[in-house]
């Protein structure tokens, strides 16, 4: 993988984690309302769409595969 490649990968992965994060933070308030397994998968579901298609719309952007893996 060129150096290139790297960073744009890299650079994804940085765009992956803010999502997640944001994600998360959004989904905090429902602690309280719903038990926490509930919680945990619905906060999962949402992570592995967000980083889906953020992979599937760098690798058609880039030409690079993600480091993602499932």
């Amino acid at each position: 993988m060129s150096l290139y490649s790297s960073a744009i990968s890299v650079s994804e992965d940085v765009r992956l984690r803010k999502s997640i994060r944001k994600v998360a933070r959004e989904s905090h308030h429902l602690l309280g309302k719903v038990g926490t397994v509930r919680i945990d998968q619905e906060l999962q579901n949402r992570v592995l769409a967000i980083a889906r298609e953020q992979s599937d719309r760098a690798a058609e952007e880039t030409g690079v595969c993600s480091s993602m893996i499932d």
